[in-house]
């Protein structure tokens, strides 16, 4: 009779499930640096495309990734790689930007998205598009589209 409870309560499906987590493409190194490394150089690589010119920051350390120029104006960057929350089922970066003046970059690692930072929640929150306020440079809102 035991036995059978036992069976019973370790076979038993959970009504709730997480969400599944998207493929993500990209690095495939373990290591946090490499990683970082990587993205900041997509994000360079994107910023160039679009006109800016970039000066990047040469040490892993430090509150900035690069400084981009764009229209004759400096912005400190900081890059952020995002992370799935499988509790909302959402992209997210939990990463905040303390340096005052300095503009984070989130990247989407599954779509290679880049946008800037979002005041909280997740990027692209449909369900409460409110929440999704950028914190970027005044006129640049639309620079990564």
């Amino acid at each position: 009779k035991q036995q059978e409870l036992l069976e019973n309560t370790t076979t038993s499906e959970s009504k709730s499930k997480p969400k599944q987590r998207p493929e993500t493409t990209g690095p495939k190194s373990t290591s946090s640096n490499r990683t970082g490394d990587y993205w900041e150089h997509h994000v360079m690589m994107k910023a160039w495309e679009k006109g800016a010119e970039i000066f990047p920051n040469l040490g892993c350390d430090g509150k900035t990734d690069m400084v981009l120029k764009i229209d004759g104006s400096l912005y400190e960057i900081d890059v952020k790689t995002m992370r799935w929350n499988f509790i909302k089922g959402c992209w997210h970066s939990s990463h905040k930007v303390h340096a005052s003046g300095v503009y984070a970059v989130h990247v989407n690692p599954e779509t290679r998205v880049i946008r800037w930072a979002f005041e909280h929640g997740c990027s692209g929150n449909n369900k409460n598009p409110s929440n999704n306020r950028y914190q970027c440079p005044p006129g640049l809102e639309g620079f990564w589209d």
